[in-house]
């Protein structure tokens, strides 16, 4: 590990700001995972099919929920790490993509400032890739 620097806190600090609201979604879908998948399969993309592909697409975003974050982090003190937490900002950012058009679509009324707090956290995602990725 490199010595903290006052770059490296200060990183730290944003990508906690950034990925905590994902753990602790994480963490709150397998306590609700039932009603989740339930919620999910109801939307119109998943709508047409099984119910399986919803609990399966909701294990797959919680097992990124989960470990980006983590491998973000890390990645802040083990440089091995870096192309790890790119990949993750990536799908974070893409997640967040896609949640936003399923839950957030067309942004009328007070879906617009739901919809523009999840573009602006897809814009900090793709720094974050970016700075990892050098």
């Amino acid at each position: 590990m490199e010595n903290l620097s006052i770059k490296k806190i200060i990183l730290l600090v944003g990508v906690i700001m950034l990925t905590t609201m994902y753990f602790f979604s994480g963490i709150n879908k397998i306590q609700n995972f039932s009603a989740t998948a339930s919620g999910l399969s109801k939307k119109p993309i998943f709508k047409m099919l099984p119910e399986l592909f919803s609990k399966l697409s909701l294990l797959g975003v919680i097992v990124l929920e989960l470990l980006a974050p983590i491998l973000i982090i890390l990645a802040i003190f083990n440089t091995d790490l870096k192309f790890l937490a790119s990949l993750s900002a990536i799908g974070l950012g893409i997640f967040t993509l896609f949640a936003t058009l399923l839950y957030h679509f067309p942004p009328n009324g007070v879906e617009f400032y739901f919809f523009m707090k999840n573009i602006t956290i897809i814009g900090g995602f793709i720094v974050l890739a970016l700075f990892f990725d050098n």
